[in-house]
C-alpha cells in the first residue's frame, strides 16, 4: 500500500474516465489508448492503495473514494480555468471575460461584445450558451445571465 500524493495527470484521466463513462471514450476524448488510460488508472489506483475503477460490460463503476477524488479534480481544474483567465497584460481590461446565458441572449451579447471589443481588443469574451445556473463562486463563468419572472416585490421588477 503505497498511499502517495496522486498525480494530476492521474487525476485528470479519473475525471474524464467519470465524464466519458468508459475507459475507451476516455481515451478518445484525450487522445490516449485505451491501454495508456487503464495504466494511469492503475496508478492511481496503486500510489493510494485501493481500487477506485471497476470495469463493467456497461462501461466503469466507481468506488467512492474516486467520486470524492473527482470533486477535488473538478475544483481544481475550475481554479486553473479561473487563473488562466484572470492572467492579463498591462491594460485594466487585459483578460478574459466568461458569460453563460441562454440562447435568447445571445444576439444582444454578440453585439455587445462586438462593441466592447472594437473598444478594447486585449479583452477576450467567451460567451456559453446554456441553460443551468452557473457556480459564480467557483469561476464557472464570471458573468450568469438569466430569465424569469419578477414578482411586484422584487427590486428587479418594472413596471
Amino acid at each position: 500500500m503505497e498511499n502517495k500524493t496522486p498525480a494530476w495527470d492521474d487525476l485528470r484521466v479519473l475525471l474524464e474516465v467519470h465524464r466519458a463513462g468508459s475507459f475507451l471514450a476516455a481515451g478518445l476524448r484525450l487522445g490516449l489508448s485505451t491501454s495508456t488510460v487503464a495504466r494511469r488508472i492503475g496508478a492511481l489506483e496503486k500510489d493510494l492503495g485501493r481500487p477506485l475503477v471497476h470495469r463493467t460490460s456497461q462501461g466503469v463503476w466507481l468506488e467512492k473514494e474516486a467520486l470524492e477524488l473527482i470533486a477535488l479534480a473538478e475544483h481544481f481544474e475550475q481554479a486553473l480555468r479561473a487563473h488562466r483567465r484572470d492572467e492579463g497584460g498591462s491594460s485594466p481590461y487585459a483578460g478574459r471575460i466568461r458569460i453563460s446565458l441562454p440562447d435568447g441572449f445571445l444576439t444582444g451579447a454578440a453585439e455587445a461584445a462586438t462593441r466592447f471589443r472594437r473598444l478594447h481588443p486585449e479583452t477576450l469574451i467567451e460567451v456559453i450558451s446554456e441553460l443551468r445556473f452557473v457556480d459564480l463562486s467557483s469561476r464557472e463563468a464570471d458573468i450568469g445571465v438569466r430569465g424569469g419572472r419578477c414578482s411586484s416585490t422584487s427590486p428587479w421588477a418594472t413596471s
